[in-house]
């Protein structure tokens, strides 16, 4: 582990890094395109069916493992 102090350029350097993976997962995936248009078309179902708080958390975490799945199979699969 890095025991160097606290530096707010290197938390936004890690932030860049991240959405730089993020965007790669997008530009080199297909599937994760695909989970993207998804991803959407649930949020607009919910706004128009005006679920309630606790069915948008459900969107919000299941959307969220569905991300996490698709990075890890396209990590192992790079591998």
């Amino acid at each position: 582990m890095n025991s160097g102090k606290f530096s707010v350029r290197s938390r936004i350097s890690s932030f860049k890094y991240a959405f730089q993976g993020l965007w790669s997962l997008l530009k080199y995936e297909h599937n994760s395109r695909i989970h993207l248009v998804a991803a959407f078309s649930a949020i607009i179902a919910g706004i128009v069916l005006n679920i309630s708080s606790m069915e948008w958390c459900l969107v919000t975490i299941v959307t969220g493992l569905v991300f996490i799945t698709e990075l890890l199979n396209s990590s192992l699969e790079n591998l």
